[in-house]
């Protein structure tokens, strides 16, 4: 019955779709069309914007009018909504990390690299902890997102390797523009969220801050030794963004914070208490040498602190510099070339983990049209990770526009990921033992995509197939976890999907992703995660100020292999639906100023319980209740 909802609200969504269009207002349907075709253009691909039919990657985009639909109330809940991503989570941390193409061995983000208008926001103490710009970033502020499927090290160097996540954050329209939000719901849930922004001739400047606390949902289940335990996943968000342009002058910040009561190691009741703090301060600066060449320059550091229980304290600084230079070598050749030092240091509070280490590295791209729409595009990486061998990361590739509404993309690219602290110098033998010798483990990827687009269709079949190198994981021993560099990785996979604007009111989108993962001793299924996951749902936008987005996700059932010790249940296959209804107030209430949004938000209303496991080791390693069952949210928002 609950594989058979979607598809029927589909499917009566379909059949009123013809009728509803002979009253579609043309202007509106105009004005629908231009917003599509702003959506082709893209920056994260190659540094620079450029269509995306044209970008020498496989790529998507969330823009700011969906993210508004969905309801979504964190990054990471729009994220899932992307073909070819899952959302990740575990008995531990909850929901913590998002994984492309099935590729997330470990539990964190080593594999996607999160950006925040164009740089980088990885934390220097593992690399993969983003729970911060996931789990609390204000949406209020995003303008798009813009999403890699497949390697990006070339120009974004390490943990660019199966993914990257550009959230762009919108410029300010008018001199003082300001929006506020209160929310409450499921959990006791309540939270704030005001952005405001200003815009002048020299100057642009947005900025936004979001409060959010809850009581949290009850997890229920047995610990590793089979004792059966409860108690309640509260937690408290806050964040802050800043970007600011002034003059060829660029400043990013972000400073957010996570506190959340997490299951004790290992997966003993009750919770404890743990909480995150991390800042990000990027400043550039952007000299137009001429009319085709642009040098920049951007200086950036991120701060890391983890505290869990009163033992526990993790301490990380992350020191980034870049220069890159854009241009044109010619008519039909384009040239993007630059150099990155970094340095992180850090300690924690039992002096079992502190580093201090330097990396560079070097990129160049090159793309040439030497007829039509036909690009070729080739570039490379140079990494050096002290302690490792220099190496090179390459890519080459060509896109293909063959007429108006067909195209195609044949790639080919190298990523990398450099060893974190966590993984080369933790130090506590029995618990936990690092090795300074780590190597950077590498991915080869294949990708082949064909497209159709129009102003109202949009579909894509791509294909990937990729081979992981060196790949950094666990050996469990007498000594405790011990990292390594492991075995070879095959893996492939693909990805359909489509979009339908039936008119200036109705939308239609879905996708179905399947990848499967073997190791170099023929193990099936190396990634703990889903084979396959289907997503589906509409959007209703017009009448009356009223819009409606109904929208389900089917995730199979992640592999078992990883989860032999569980006391539970393994993590089986489950419905995520979530439907968000939105009121313009003024519509219903003329006395009440325009811009008043009421909306009801539901999540999981299928009430699925949703479980993860615990990797690496099996002495962490227990599938418990990760997400919230069935919850309802409501939230008024002004405009000012």
């Amino acid at each position: 019955m609950k594989k058979l909802l979607l598809a029927t609200a589909i499917l009566v969504c379909l059949s009123a779709a013809p009728a509803l269009a002979q009253d579609a207002d043309p202007e509106q349907d105009k004005l629908w069309a231009m917003d599509l075709k702003q959506l082709l253009t893209i920056t994260v691909a190659s540094k620079r914007s450029e269509e995306i039919s044209d970008a020498p990657s496989v790529v998507n985009v969330l823009t700011r009018n969906e993210i508004r639909a969905s309801g979504a109330r964190t990054l990471m809940e729009a994220l899932e909504r992307m073909p070819g991503v899952f959302g990740q989570h575990n008995a531990h941390f909850g929901e913590h990390s998002i994984g492309i193409r099935g590729d997330s061995p470990t539990s964190g983000n080593y594999h996607t690299l999160i950006l925040l208008n164009g740089r980088p926001v990885r934390e220097g103490v593992s690399g993969s902890i983003d729970f911060i710009p996931l789990r609390t970033l204000p949406l209020s502020i995003v303008e798009r997102v813009e999403v890699i499927r497949g390697p990006g090290s070339v120009l974004y160097g390490s943990n660019a390797y199966s993914g990257v996540v550009n959230v762009i954050t919108q410029k300010a329209q008018e001199k003082l523009e300001s929006q506020a939000s209160i929310s409450y719901g499921s959990f006791n849930s309540r939270g704030t969220e005001y952005y405001a922004g200003s815009a002048g001739e020299d100057y642009n400047v947005s900025s936004a801050f979001l409060l959010r606390e809850s009581d949290g949902f009850k997890v229920s289940g047995n610990d590793i030794a089979g004792a059966f335990g409860s108690d309640k996943r509260a937690d408290t968000n806050a964040n802050f963004v800043l970007n600011a342009d002034y003059k060829g002058f660029t400043l990013n910040v972000m400073k957010g914070y996570l506190a959340q009561d997490q299951i004790q190691v290992p997966n003993a009741f009750p919770f404890q208490d743990s909480w995150f703090k991390q800042r990000m301060i990027d400043l550039g600066y952007t000299h137009n040498i001429s009319d085709d060449w642009t040098l920049k320059i951007n200086g950036a550091h991120t701060g890391w602190k983890q505290r869990y229980t009163q033992i526990v304290r993790l301490d990380g600084n992350d020191w980034l510099g870049e220069l890159s230079l854009d241009g044109k070598l010619s008519k039909n050749v384009n040239l993007m070339a630059g150099g990155t030092y970094q340095r992180l240091i850090g300690d924690d509070l039992l002096n079992v983990l502190n580093w201090d280490s330097t990396r560079l590295g070097a990129y160049a791209q090159m793309d040439y049209t030497p007829i039509g729409r036909l690009k070729l595009v080739a570039g490379v990486q140079f990494n050096d990770s002290e302690g490792a061998k220099g190496d090179f990361s390459p890519r080459v590739g060509a896109t293909m526009q063959f007429n108006e509404n067909w195209g195609g993309k044949l790639l080919y690219g190298e990523a990398f990921r450099s060893p974190y602290p966590t993984e080369q110098f933790i130090n506590a033998p029995g618990l936990v033992v690092g090795d300074p010798d780590l190597i950077p483990e590498k991915v080869s990827t294949i990708d082949a995509q064909i497209t159709y687009r129009n102003t109202s269709y949009f579909g894509a079949l791509t294909l990937f197939d990729s081979h992981h190198e060196n790949t950094i994981g666990t050996l469990f021993d007498i000594n405790g976890i011990n990292y390594i560099n492991g075995s070879d990785i095959d893996a492939l996979g693909l990805t359909l999907e489509g979009e339908a604007t039936i008119n200036a009111h109705w939308k239609i989108r879905g996708s179905y992703s399947y990848q499967e993962s073997e190791g170099a001793t023929g193990v099936q299924d190396v990634f703990a995660t889903p084979n396959w996951i289907a997503k589906a749902g509409f959007t209703y936008t017009g009448w009356d100020g009223i819009s409606l987005d109904v929208f389900d996700r089917y995730v199979g059932s992640s592999s078992t292999h990883a989860v032999t010790a569980s006391t539970n249940p393994n993590p089986d296959s489950y419905h995520l639906l979530t439907i968000n209804l939105i009121f313009e107030v003024n519509h219903f209430i003329p006395f009440i100023p325009e811009g008043v949004d009421f909306s009801i938000y539901g999540f999981n209303l299928l009430d699925e319980k949703i479980s993860g496991s615990q990797p690496p080791s099996p002495a962490l390693v227990n599938a418990i209740q990760s997400r919230s069952g069935r919850a309802v949210y409501v939230k008024v928002a002004m405009k000012f």
